[in-house]
């Protein structure tokens, strides 16, 4: 029973790490993250432009930031 990737934390610019990686897989898989560009474990600009994207086709306030809501539909989204 493989644990499902989850993100426990808000994530913004300039942080770093795991969670990072798994937002940006998803963002990937959904389409919003360049697919020639590397998944890096860094929140830089290329995650923020793709979390906006993602934000605003979810009817989400469009702030680049992963807060408690966006957090909620992505793990609803990557439990499936």
């Amino acid at each position: 029973n493989l644990q499902k990737p989850k993100l426990t934390m808000n994530l913004k610019p300039g942080y770093w790490g795991g969670q990072v990686k798994i937002l940006q897989e998803f963002l990937k898989k959904q389409g919003y993250f360049p697919k020639n560009e590397p998944t890096s474990r860094y929140f830089g600009p290329t995650t923020k432009q793709a979390l906006i994207k993602f934000q605003g086709a979810n009817a989400l306030e469009a702030v680049g930031i992963l807060g408690p809501k966006t957090r909620t539909l992505i793990n609803s989204l990557l439990s499936d």
